[in-house]
């Protein structure tokens, strides 16, 4: 007898923020939850924009450069963020919440 892999498909996580349905993987999810709460309590410019390092939100979050990089390319596409690279190894990106 065969056995037949059964696995459902992935569904996408979803999450309801001011009466929207925001449907995105999870990773994108959990990253967008993060820099929601830093918003709230790191300090932002004149145009909203807050400091977060990489390596912070790596250890955070668990996510490697790579995953880190793509997962917040993913919400920008999505317009959920914008964010401004850093310059060098010094300088925080800085992101700002769209939603």
């Amino acid at each position: 007898m065969i056995a037949r892999n059964r696995s459902r498909p992935k569904l996408p996580y979803v999450v309801v923020y001011n009466h929207e349905i925001v449907r995105y993987g999870a990773d994108a999810a959990i990253l967008l939850a993060e820099l929601r709460f830093l918003s709230d309590t790191r300090k932002k410019d004149h145009h909203g924009y807050f400091g977060v390092e990489k390596k912070y939100l790596q250890t955070m979050l668990g996510f490697k450069k790579d995953k880190l990089f793509s997962t917040r390319e993913k919400l920008r596409k999505l317009g959920k963020i914008d964010y401004i690279q850093g310059s060098n190894q010094n300088a925080k990106t800085r992101y700002k919440i769209v939603l």
